[in-house]
């Protein structure tokens, strides 16, 4: 999360450079993030379509997925 606070497609913001209204649009884009801490291992996927500017991570518990049954997991 704090990656996505200090860069911006791609580049490294400056916060010194930008005037009020744009700290404030950071600012509301930031009340978009939730943070949660994980019970257990967990891995994070990341997924951002090309040429797209929104990205998605989905967070998969692991010792869930381990202890599933084989036919219980969904086929690649």
């Amino acid at each position: 999360m704090l990656e996505k606070l200090l860069i911006l497609e791609g580049e490294r913001l400056s916060y010194r450079a930008l005037d009020v209204e744009q700290i404030g649009s950071v600012y509301e884009g930031i009340m978009g993030f939730a943070v949660e801490q994980a019970k257990s291992p967990s891995i994070g996927v990341y997924s951002k379509p090309k040429g797209s500017k929104v990205s998605t991570t989905v967070v998969v518990d692991v010792a869930a997925i381990l202890a599933a049954k084989s036919g219980d997991k969904p086929e690649a």
